[in-house]
């Protein structure tokens, strides 16, 4: 360890899904970030802004609240507009030749199941830590 080395926090990651068992898996895959995980979609905003992450992770199809709603809601708060929101989902919008669409309300959509390396990838994009 390099005692002259700066400090430097873990990234933190949201993750808004309302299936406990494929949030809880991503906070176990990935120690080196700061995970939270929100359950409650109707409470996302609210946690989003206790939390400040750096990245959004978003379901798609959520009781009570679509993320596609969420979504747009998230960008509109000042608080929360600058931060990146990528949409994991195993309902992955269909253009109308068919073809999955690869953005959604201008956030990037990943399709589940996704491997650790490609979300990691994913995570490296948007986040420079």
């Amino acid at each position: 360890m390099n005692e002259h080395a700066p400090f430097q926090p873990k990234a933190r990651i949201l993750f808004v899904d309302d299936e406990f068992r494929c949030s809880r898996m991503l906070e176990v895959a990935f120690p080196r970030y700061e995970i939270r995980i929100e359950n409650h979609p109707s409470r996302a905003i609210e946690t989003a802004i206790e939390f400040q992450p750096d990245l959004i992770f978003l379901d798609r199809i959520m009781p009570d609240l679509a993320g596609d709603t969420l979504s747009l809601a998230i960008k509109a708060h000042p608080k929360l507009q600058n931060v990146p929101i990528i949409f994991l989902t195993a309902a992955v919008p269909r253009e109308s030749n068919g073809r999955p669409h690869t953005q959604l309300n201008g956030c990037p959509v990943l399709s589940k199941p996704i491997s650790n390396l490609a979300l990691e990838k994913c995570i490296r994009r948007f986040v420079n830590r």
